[in-house]
């Protein structure tokens, strides 16, 4: 028997709190069972810092570790563009990432090509999409080979609520291994807009990443997306620390993040709610429950995740003999044989 609380525990507890009784919620009686239950996980998921503390804690069971493949560049079609007149659209070739195309260049069969300004992708009723370019292609009937340029931006998953850390290159997918020593470094989108104005290597390994907003949501489902500069030369795969948006839980067998080891801060947080705004002058003390359980839930992450190694001992003498770990990110680890404990070295 599972100790973690779900939705329809929540609902018992907190219509008991309210004089409701358990089971059996309808009309205003479930509406207010379901404020203070969507509240409460709202109060517990983005907690405010604790007394003494300047910044919330971030949950460790909101971060998952994540992966993004890049693609090439670009990407060429063979085609067989029919058309007895100027046209600036056409139908069919890539379905996929469409919200990363920029820019196409036309190549007619006899090897004139002209670039052209992605300005929509309409994906329509059918398999195949519609394509409008400016400026228009003129008359030139026949084989054509169509390339697509990518604009290094990638769509991230519509659970997606930052990024912890930077981002990392998996060279255990046939990744150049010299890549090993290199990150991702996180950075406005402003910043990145200006280095890929003024930069040159336009093409490259990855160096820096932005995360922006598209406002409304793009063909892939997604708002959120993230932005690279170079825009990647190669397919990679990149790995980086996700933090995640929860989402709500609706049915009655469905638990909340957390699991068992936080259902009761969970539970104190929905009866939390029901206190402050259903139960005037409220004799049980929910909200100080809450505090006190959110303070023991707090410091039980930060055990799970918590660092017990300062870092490597070892005889120097041996230090030599590990020269495969002899680069940047790991001579930290591995060639420091000291620590510094309130500014003394030891």
């Amino acid at each position: 028997m599972s100790l973690t609380l779900t939705r329809a525990d929540l609902e018992d507890e907190v219509g008991r709190a309210l004089g409701y009784g358990r089971g059996s919620l309808t009309g205003d009686t479930l509406e207010d069972v379901t404020v203070c239950i969507e509240r409460g996980l709202r109060q517990f998921y983005t907690p405010e810092p604790l007394q003494g503390e300047r910044t919330s804690h971030r949950w460790s069971f909101l971060r998952t570790v994540e992966s993004l493949d890049t693609h090439a560049p670009s990407v060429e079609e063979a085609a067989t563009l029919a058309s007895t007149t100027t046209f600036n659209s056409f139908a069919g070739f890539l379905t996929t990432d469409v919200d990363s195309i920029s820019h196409i260049s036309i190549t007619t069969s006899a090897g004139v090509t002209t670039k052209h300004l992605v300005t929509g992708y309409d994906s329509g009723t059918g398999t195949n999409g519609t394509w409008t370019f400016s400026p228009a292609h003129a008359n030139s009937s026949g084989s054509h080979t169509v390339k697509f340029f990518y604009n290094g931006t990638y769509a991230l998953p519509t659970a997606f609520a930052g990024i912890d850390g930077p981002m990392t290159y998996d060279t255990f997918y046939g990744t150049d291994p010299n890549l090993a020593d290199q990150t991702i470094e996180i950075t406005s989108e402003a910043k990145l807009r200006d280095m890929s104005q003024y930069l040159e290597d336009r093409d490259d390994k990855p160096r820096v990443a932005a995360i922006f907003q598209t406002g409304a949501t793009g063909n892939d489902g997604s708002s959120a997306r993230i932005a690279f500069y170079p825009i990647p030369d190669a397919v990679y795969r990149l790995k980086y620390t996700q933090i995640n948006e929860p989402a709500n839980i609706t049915g009655g067998s469905h638990v909340p993040l957390g699991g068992s080891l936080h259902s009761e801060t969970i539970l104190a947080s929905c009866l939390a709610i029901a206190e402050q705004f259903f139960i005037p002058n409220s004799p049980h003390g929910y909200q100080e429950s809450y505090r006190r359980r959110l303070a023991a839930s707090v410091e039980l992450d930060r055990q799970a995740i918590r660092s017990e190694v300062l870092g490597y001992n070892s005889d120097p003498s041996v230090i030599g003999s590990l020269n495969r770990f002899q680069h940047p990110r790991l001579s930290r680890y591995i060639q420091d044989n000291s620590v510094t404990i309130n500014g003394v070295q030891y």
